[in-house]
């Protein structure tokens, strides 16, 4: 039996599921995906793919050749990945791939024994149609266990820790608790949030964003009017809706920090960029800030840059 394979449809099917592994990939290790790296990889992860139909590129599909592509479509997709946390994403990279691979071959073998033929496109396409849900499944659960590790290398009994935020050129050090039902973020860059008294914060502000603050009674929108103009300040203000019970719509005043550093046990570490919101009452006797656990991406040698 011949097959007629496609160029266009072999490009478009390889993209998409490129794009798919590349993604999981990244998903199970919490790392930050920009959509146009992953399309970059994914290109060349497709393009790749359909070299094979053409004769006189064959000695470029031996294992070493392919294992080198993926590890190049890997290194476009994540370029700040080093040493063992590159090793991670490629054992994740080929985790998903080992699964969708599987998806194709069972498949294949069923149709085959109900008497349906499938070429490798038909066979590509459903195998992604069936994978996506699965690898969906599979990344949350992982991603949760990740964080869990993650956070059991500071306080293994209260996840209590310190945060050190830095602002141009200062920097404040406060008590924090790693709070796994915070899950807030930044709606336009879908940064974590981190939730911080404003008392304990208040020295990293500008005068004129303090003075703000206290005629307005920590209202987030006056204190964002207060900063236009302000070098450094307008740009890096945000406001982030959040409800909370008694409450179904408010705004907390946030910021970006230049850094974030998570100290504990193991020492000073930096941790993933996030929108630092104050809060104009005290949180806790023994903690003044709220900590989104992803924050804790960078933790053990990711770039968090």
């Amino acid at each position: 039996m011949t097959y007629v394979v496609y160029a266009d449809v072999l490009l478009i099917l390889n993209f998409a599921c490129d794009f798919l592994l590349l993604y999981a990939a990244g998903g199970w290790l919490q790392l930050q995906r920009k959509l146009s790296r992953l399309s970059a990889a994914a290109a060349l992860g497709a393009l790749y793919a359909a070299g094979q139909l053409l004769p006189q590129l064959q000695l470029l599909y031996t294992l070493p050749a392919a294992v080198l592509a993926s590890l190049l479509m890997l290194a476009v997709a994540y370029p700040r990945q080093r040493g063992a946390a590159f090793l991670h994403l490629v054992g994740c990279f080929y985790a998903a791939s080992f699964a969708l691979g599987g998806a194709a071959l069972g498949l294949s073998t069923f149709m085959v024994q109900r008497g349906i033929a499938m070429g490798l496109p038909q066979m590509q396409l459903a195998a992604l149609l069936f994978a996506v849900p699965v690898l969906f499944i599979l990344l949350r659960p992982l991603a949760r266990q990740a964080v869990q590790r993650l956070r059991g290398r500071f306080d293994r009994g209260s996840y209590r820790l310190a945060l050190e935020v830095q602002v141009m050129g200062q920097s404040a050090r406060l008590p924090a608790l790693l709070d796994t039902g915070n899950d807030l973020h930044e709606p336009f860059s879908a940064l974590p949030v981190v939730v911080a008294e404003y008392a304990a914060l208040e020295a990293l502000l500008p005068l004129v964003l303090r003075q703000a603050w206290r005629e307005s009674g920590g209202d987030a929108a006056a204190v964002l009017q207060a900063a236009v103009g302000l070098p450094g300040w307008q740009q890096r203000l945000r406001l982030v809706p959040f409800a909370s019970i008694g409450r179904e719509h408010g705004l907390l005043l946030g910021f970006r920090a230049d850094a974030l550093y998570l100290i504990g046990e193991d020492g000073r570490q930096a941790a993933a960029p996030a929108v630092i919101c104050l809060y104009p009452k005290p949180l806790h006797t023994d903690y003044a800030a709220v900590i989104n656990p992803e924050i804790l991406q960078c933790v053990e040698g990711r770039n968090c840059a």
